[in-house]
């Protein structure tokens, strides 16, 4: 079974209304390319007083992400994992892949890290392929998802 996974913070439409609408319009872009393939996972962002609504923390949303592949590996729903990722919280995900790997024979485990920014994503027997700004920009999404589409089309004119 092939499926894209997207694990991230989803802002408080109360506490940040713009914020909110423009991950909406990204998801819904994303699931319109993507189609069936495309499983997104939010959890709410966590805003701490005191601090501006930019500074809101993914608090979860990795833990999800361990348990999925974890459980989804156990159960032989899929032959390889493809994690990109800069945060070494996940290493421990990484290394229960190369366990479940080692005692089963699958699923296999790749890892996506950037460079200059994830230095320590390194588990023994697992390959990291490091891309940079090149590689970013060839794929990168140029979309303002700040600007809602009617007022898109009212710019271009």
């Amino acid at each position: 079974m092939s499926f894209i996974g997207i694990y991230r913070g989803q802002p408080d439409p109360r506490r940040d209304p713009r914020t909110h609408a423009a991950h909406m319009r990204q998801r819904q872009a994303w699931e319109a390319q993507c189609g069936p393939l495309l499983r997104v996972k939010t959890r709410a962002l966590r805003y701490l007083s005191g601090r501006p609504l930019r500074e809101a923390d993914e608090k979860g949303i990795d833990v999800q992400l361990a348990i999925d592949v974890m459980l989804m590996g156990v159960a032989n729903e899929y032959d390889v994992a493809i994690l990109a990722t800069t945060d070494n919280d996940l290493l421990p995900v990484v290394e229960g892949l190369v366990a479940l790997r080692a005692a089963h024979g699958r699923p296999a485990v790749e890892v996506i890290g950037w460079q200059g920014v994830a230095r320590h994503l390194s588990v023994p027997g697992v390959t990291v392929r490091w891309i940079g700004r090149k590689d970013y920009e060839a794929v990168r999404d140029p979309t303002d998802y700040n600007i809602a589409a009617a007022e898109t089309r009212r710019v271009r004119f």
